[in-house]
């Protein structure tokens, strides 16, 4: 595996250390990071694209990596998801390259969950999904069961994220957090043979770190050859996504509300 990073703030820069975990890599390319001295023989500085198969960034705006990658002729992993410039998608899938969009915590980590446990389902018949966001917290809304040290918070639907969903109709909350803990869970009814059944999934942790395992495995992905060419969504693999997460490090809770029981009242 030989990966290229464009680090703009803390998150890319903890997924190259993450990243420098991943036993199958063989270069962890530094393009356009001034600044930065390599201790680890695996760390190049470049300031071409001629010794990687993938190109990553934290670049809020990342059009300008997206040329360069798509002139290199190499895949490219984004947190952003969205694109300003339009027909890049177009010129992704055209050239035969792999781009994975929303390399994050919500389209990343909590989309995957989501789309894991309802592979799992024996019949979805909802799927909710939620996470956290850096802001002032709400007063009223969804009380959303996020696992400690988070805990529940209030969320309101999500009407912007552009990641499709895990083959069932799936509802979306964003609850705004102040401090340095973010969280992502998923609901999943489902229906089996012995009736009905609720589970939750959910992590929660330093919001820095899970935005950069968030980046760290759709590098690893893609790194890997694991997408084709085109523009993707963690939502279309789920499963892969979180057993590499799983490998570099995410913690994951799994817990099954009492029947009945009423939602946990989050604190004013």
């Amino acid at each position: 595996m030989r990966v290229g990073f464009h680090i703009t703030g803390a998150v890319a820069d903890r997924a190259a250390r993450l990243t420098l975990g991943e036993r199958s890599l063989e270069v962890l390319a530094l393009w356009k990071t001034p600044g930065i001295k390599p201790a680890d023989p695996r760390v190049r500085v470049l300031d071409q694209l001629d010794d990687v198969t993938v190109l990553v960034t934290d670049a809020p705006e990342p059009t300008e990596v997206l040329e360069a990658a798509l002139a290199a002729r190499v895949g490219c992993v984004i947190t952003a998801e969205l694109l300003t410039t339009r027909g890049l998608e177009d010129e992704f899938r055209q050239a035969g390259l792999p781009l994975l969009l929303g390399a994050n915590l919500s389209a990343g980590i909590a989309a995957a969950l989501a789309g894991h446990r309802a592979g799992r389902a024996g019949e979805p018949l909802e799927i909710m999904v939620a996470w956290t966001r850096p802001g002032n917290p709400h007063r009223s809304g969804e009380s959303i069961p996020f696992p400690a040290p988070v805990n529940a918070r209030w969320a309101r639907p999500d009407r912007e994220s552009q990641w499709p969903d895990p083959g069932v109709v799936t509802r979306r909350f964003e609850a705004p957090v102040d401090g340095s803990w973010a969280a992502a869970m998923t609901r999943v009814a489902e229906a089996d043979i012995d009736g009905l059944r609720t589970d939750m999934l959910g992590v929660a942790d330093d919001a820095t770190h899970l935005d950069a395992i968030a980046l760290a495995t759709a590098a690893a992905l893609v790194g890997r050859g694991e997408l084709p060419g085109g523009p993707h969504w963690v939502s279309e693999v789920p499963l892969a996504f979180m057993e590499t997460a799983l490998a570099i490090g995410l913690e994951v809770a799994t817990y099954h509300p009492a029947p009945g029981a009423p939602a946990p009242e989050p604190a004013s």
